[in-house]
């Protein structure tokens, strides 16, 4: 009996020994679970924990885009922030040029809505819309399809370029960054041949890194402008306007209007204060409601508003 029971314990090994190879094959399954789900965290997360929480504490500004100003706007992706000035900032007054890079073709088929909805809107209020526009070449001579905006040079209380962005020219992140520094430094120039005496530029850029490499503060400084106000940028503060993308409408990926972001109103020096959208001294009384690119830190095409 006793001799019995020994094959018996030196036979359960040697039959539990393939059970447990198909096991083997089953961790991988469970390796690669927790895998989806620590990645998901990392890479929605990641953009707001960094900025929003920081520039949430940053106080707001006033702006100088009151409906009694005469407004360049620059780069406007789908003009939904022009719209938004319309619609929410009593902009009626027919004060306001907005403009874009595109053709009246790339337009239509990158943002589809806009010329159906949005722009006959901003023409309804009596307000100009330009296509073809460089940033970079405001009131040039003989710059193509700029004829009136060369006659407007010096004419503007204000030149707004919201999220300048040259699209992805290159995966290499120093040559992006240089390629927008270009593009924020020509636009910076040629705001200040459009605007008349105390005339303000405001900028805005998505906060962290690579937006942060840009110096925005250094470029300005480096054309003549001083930064006279900078803070958080207020997604809240304009019902209906949301960041475009250089690609146009696209189905899924990051939205910019869950990003920090700062704004910058830069003068020339010495150029004195002026009234704005927040601080009680525009005519619509209704923008400072107070405290709107990218998966982490990787740059993508966040041009336009």
């Amino acid at each position: 009996m006793g001799k019995s029971k020994k094959p018996k314990k030196a036979h359960k090994p040697q039959l539990s020994h393939h059970p447990y190879r198909k096991p083997t094959s089953k961790p991988p399954p469970s390796k690669t679970k927790p895998s989806p789900k620590s990645s998901t965290p990392s890479s929605k997360p990641n953009p707001n924990p960094k900025s929003n929480p920081h520039s949430r504490s940053q106080p707001s500004i006033p702006l100088p885009l009151s409906p009694h100003k005469k407004i360049l706007l620059l780069g406007e992706g789908d003009f939904s922030f022009s719209a938004s000035l319309v619609t929410h900032h009593a902009h009626t007054s027919g004060n306001l040029t907005a403009t874009t890079f595109e053709s009246p073709q790339s337009l239509a088929a990158k943002h589809p809505s806009t010329p159906t909805s949005t722009l006959p809107l901003l023409t309804a209020a009596g307000h100009k819309v330009l296509y073809n526009i460089d940033a970079t070449k405001l009131g040039l001579p003989h710059t193509p399809h700029a004829s009136s905006l060369s006659r407007a040079r010096g004419t503007f209380d204000t030149c707004v370029f919201l999220f300048p962005h040259v699209g992805g020219k290159t995966t290499d992140v120093n040559r992006q960054v240089r390629a927008n520094q270009a593009l924020v430094v020509g636009f910076l120039e040629g705001a200040k041949r459009m605007l008349k005496p105390g005339g303000k530029v405001v900028v805005s850029v998505f906060e962290g890194a690579p937006y942060e490499l840009w110096g925005v503060r250094n470029l300005a400084r480096h054309v003549g402008l001083v930064v006279e106000a900078s803070g958080r940028w207020e997604w809240e503060r304009w019902p209906g306007y949301r960041h475009a993308r250089t690609l146009g409408d696209l189905e899924g990926g990051w939205k910019g209007e869950e990003r920090g972001a700062r704004v910058y109103v830069f003068g020339k020096e010495g150029g004195g204060e002026e009234g704005g959208v927040g601080d009680g001294k525009g005519k619509e009384g209704d923008g400072g409601k107070g405290g709107k690119e990218d998966e982490g830190s990787e740059e993508d095409d966040s041009e336009g508003k």
